[in-house]
């Protein structure tokens, strides 16, 4: 099934995405799941942030749908103020706890847009990533699990250029000590490796908290 993300702008955008009438909509247009990744929560004051983006993208929404997106992009972007989208392919890389129930989840979920290198093909950019990248940093991060979504294609006209979507997942612990953010010890070439797939520079890393969101027993009576 097609997973759609969303970058949202917006001062209300954390209120007016947990909308229950938002949940009915997409509901109602054939959305089975939506996952909200929120950057209002308190514990998330000293999580390190870095923006691309001017201003700062204020939520991340993913929604999972066998409906066209034609649809589906207007119940969120009329919501707020500025929206971007994307068509993208997930991969597991470390399976995340999940609980579907609406309810925040109890982990640091770090969300990072990447930018393939201009002089990097994509054939190229995708092995240095997920074939060299991925496993070292499995080895060294305590990652509690890690979505990497590649992008498939834009949802909007003026999406951004974003080449993926990555959502790690740690203990809070780490906002207060960022050594915990390794279990083991930084492998050679690990600042030359990240570089070579973006993540030294033109990156945004966005820290949230996660809502998972079961959407398929919200259908309104009058559909």
């Amino acid at each position: 099934m097609p997973k759609l993300m969303y970058a949202v702008w917006g001062e209300r955008a954390a209120t007016v995405l947990r909308a229950s009438d938002l949940r009915t909509r997409l509901a109602d247009a054939g959305v089975v799941r939506m996952q909200l990744n929120l950057t209002d929560d308190p514990r998330l004051g000293a999580a390190p942030r870095a923006s691309v983006f001017d201003p700062p993208v204020d939520a991340v929404v993913s929604i999972w749908s066998g409906d066209g997106a034609d649809a589906l992009t207007p119940l969120i972007g009329d919501r707020v103020d500025r929206v971007a989208g994307w068509v993208v392919d997930e991969r597991r890389s470390v399976e995340p706890p999940e609980r579907w129930d609406g309810s925040a989840a109890p982990e640091l979920a770090e969300i990072t847009f990447l930018r393939r290198p201009d002089d990097v093909p994509r054939t190229e950019w995708l092995r240095r990533w997920l074939n060299d990248y991925t496993p070292a940093a499995i080895d060294a991060l305590s990652l509690l699990g890690e979505l990497q979504s590649v992008v498939v294609s834009p949802l909007v006209p003026d999406a951004p250029r974003i080449s993926a979507i990555v959502e790690d997942l740690y203990p809070f612990s780490v906002v207060g000590d960022e050594r915990i953010r390794f279990r083991s010890e930084r492998p050679d070439g690990w600042t030359e490796q990240r570089a070579a797939v973006g993540y030294e520079d033109n990156v945004d890393v966005i820290p949230t908290v996660r809502y998972l969101d079961d959407l398929r027993s919200t259908r309104s009576l009058n559909r």
